[in-house]
């Protein structure tokens, strides 16, 4: 999918950033930088559920998902 961005639009992917359960998952970026066999390709992890702003809303853990997809696709509109 990466390459295929890149041949198509020219451009380097260069970061990835992996959020939701995903960047729960213990090791995940090496296993990302193995399977992607890129050295050079940064990928952090931003783990969105433990933010103080959904502590602050009392939020159930069992919730926290739901909230977590909101706010990445807000954060997402941000960066756009």
């Amino acid at each position: 999918m990466i390459k295929d961005y890149q041949d198509k639009n020219s451009d380097q992917v260069k970061e990835i950033m992996l959020t939701g359960g995903l960047a729960c998952v213990k090791n995940i970026t090496g296993f990302m930088k193995n399977h992607l066999n890129a050295n050079n390709l940064s990928i952090n992890t931003i783990n969105i559920a433990d933010s103080p702003f959904l502590s602050s809303l009392n939020c159930p853990d069992e919730d926290r998902q739901t909230y977590t997809v909101a706010l990445g696709l807000a954060l997402r509109g941000l960066a756009e």
